[in-house]
């Protein structure tokens, strides 16, 4: 197979991923701005406290998505040059650090214990603060996955009783890491879409969507894995985009090859090791891992022969950070003092048959944990074929219309919330102790409860998230249109592909996709600078053709 021939296979496989993207998403988006909470799924999810009907924020939505093209297309000269580029990285840079302060102040005043999961690991966390072993606890080895969100609680909550020193509640050490990673994650949201596009008024668009969507949400004071691993998933893309970069415009030719590999290597380590790090925390993170392989995979295969060489080795590297990051579970076990028993931990059968229950249209449903009782004299492989089992009789019990219709509302029940589970998944369940320390009990604290606290402002709140949520969807198809093959709107086309799938498959819920908000966000405003780019080309056609003067025969 020639150059040429590899070259043309491995676009046309980006220009199907394109296509599956948009036959998937767009009947999920359709009913999302048409039907939304009139969707038959679970009523326990549904967003509340909204202040208009689905169809009119859907139409708002319309309307606000073309005021947003109107303004790329007509500010599309605004390029951000090289001079620029590093002033608006720190610009950047120095914003987000301010509104990490500015979340630890609105995170004091709104802050408050929650229940299910977050309690178990906040407890966890206790534990392993005060050095007391965890010893044989079912929950951790039914649940891995949150194993190391309970060490990391661990390890924060002990460095700060250490220290001695620290002026409020201990648990509030949990809530500034949130903040943290809040920043970071808007941080880098922006920094990709800067890159992409080179230009100023995407990068602006996208700063403002993620301030009001992840910035302003309330799941930064949450200590769990949907906001620890928040910022990971959108690193592991940006460095991986950065991989792609070919810039040789400097040094000698030698010196400028060597010195392009060697980065482009780096980065491409860094995101494969970003990837595997937020796998770590939330293990759905690690389709970004895959979609990077899969990306590399094929780059290689419109290379030369002797590069296919390379994806053995980055196979290889991709295997040796997942057995690195098993060898360091086994140590946060240890930490924990945790008598882990692999035999009853919830393989990715249980979270299948779970992802195809009626009852609550694939989320977490009790019912089906009463299979670790039924099987608990049995072995795990039992136990995970029966559940396999079970989850093909339902698939089969609904036929494959059934099964279309039934992915169908699931997904719209994914993507339905502008608020990400907030305020259906989340409520009041105790103060920390020496609250009034926390928060000021001023008029600010009565104004910031009221708005995440189904307060007075929570409906307009909620709105306006929605209203937000809805513009992000609608930007979404607009990365399939590109035609820059330099991998950059590549990766964010396979990325979605990945989070759609993954969601659709296993148990879901709204707040399971805010991991991915910030790599959604950055595609969505790449999606809008496409169609602008789109109208540009329109344009300029429909120009050229006005020019072009009607030809006359001689004589007449």
């Amino acid at each position: 197979m020639n150059n040429k021939r590899r070259v043309f296979c491995s676009r046309t496989v980006f220009r199907w991923c394109g296509a599956l993207m948009l036959l998937v998403f767009l009947p999920v988006l359709y009913c999302v701005l048409t039907i939304g909470n009139n969707m038959d799924y679970w009523e326990f999810i549904k967003q509340k406290h909204l202040l208009y009907s689905t169809q009119v924020l859907g139409l708002c939505a319309f309307l606000g998505a073309a005021v947003l093209l109107w303004l790329l297309y007509f500010c599309r000269s605004l390029q951000i040059s090289r001079r620029w580029n590093l002033i608006l990285n720190l610009v950047l840079l120095g914003v987000f650090l301010g509104i990490y302060f500015l979340n630890l102040t609105v995170s004091r005043e709104i802050a408050y214990k929650l229940p299910w999961d977050i309690m178990v690991v906040r407890g966890c966390g206790y534990y392993a603060g005060i050095g007391k072993p965890l010893e044989y606890y079912t929950y951790l080895s039914v649940y891995p996955n949150n194993i190391p969100i309970s060490y990391f609680l661990g390890r924060i909550y002990r460095s700060v009783l250490e220290g001695g020193s620290f002026p409020y509640v201990a648990d509030y050490a949990w809530i500034q890491v949130g903040c943290a990673f809040t920043s970071v994650a808007g941080f880098f949201s922006c920094l990709t879409v800067k890159k992409l596009t080179k230009k100023l008024l995407p990068t602006v668009v996208s700063f403002f969507v993620i301030f009001l969507l992840v910035e302003c949400s309330a799941w930064k004071m949450v200590p769990y894995t949907d906001t620890y691993a928040l910022p990971f998933a959108v690193m592991a893309v940006y460095f991986y985009i950065l991989s792609r970069e070919d810039n040789r415009e400097r040094g000698g030719k030698l010196l400028k090859e060597g010195f392009v590999e060697a980065r482009r290597y780096f980065c491409l380590i860094l995101s494969l090791v970003c990837a595997v790090a937020g796998g770590l925390i939330k293990p759905s993170v690690y389709v970004v891992m895959i979609a990077v392989t899969g990306m590399e995979f094929f780059r290689l295969l419109g290379e030369k022969p002797g590069k296919w060489l390379l994806f053995p080795a980055e196979l290889l590297f991709v295997t040796a950070l997942l057995w690195g990051s098993g060898k360091y579970k086994e140590h946060m076990i240890e930490y924990l003092g945790l008598e882990y028993n692999q035999e009853i931990s919830a393989g990715w059968q249980h979270y299948f048959m779970m992802g195809l229950n009626d009852a609550t249209t694939g989320g977490y449903n009790a019912d089906d944990n009463v299979i670790f009782g039924e099987f608990q004299h049995e072995k795990r492989e039992v136990r995970n074929r029966a559940e396999l089992e079970r989850a093909l009789k339902r698939l089969g019990e609904k036929g494959f219309p059934g099964a279309l219709y039934f992915y169908l509302k699931k997904m719209v029940m994914t993507f339905n919330d502008g608020q990400f589970g907030w305020g259906t998944e989340t409520r009041v369940d105790g103060y920390y102790e020496g609250e009034e320390n926390l928060a000021s009990q001023t008029e600010r604290t009565g104004l910031l409860r009221s708005i995440y606290w189904e307060g007075r402002w929570t409906g307009a709140y909620n709105t306006l998230c929605q209203l937000a949520w809805y513009v992000v969807l609608l930007g979404l198809p607009g990365i399939c249109l590109s035609k820059r093959r330099n991998g950059g709107h590549d990766i964010l086309v396979i990325s979605f592909l990945g989070i759609f799938f993954y969601q659709m498959l296993f148990e879901a819920r709204a707040r399971y996709l805010f991991v991915f908000v910030p790599v959604l966000i950055a595609a969505s405003v790449c999606g809008y600078e496409r169609y602008a780019e789109l109208v540009c080309s329109l344009v300029r056609k429909r120009k050229s053709c006005r020019a072009v003067k009607p030809f006359k025969a001689p004589g007449l």
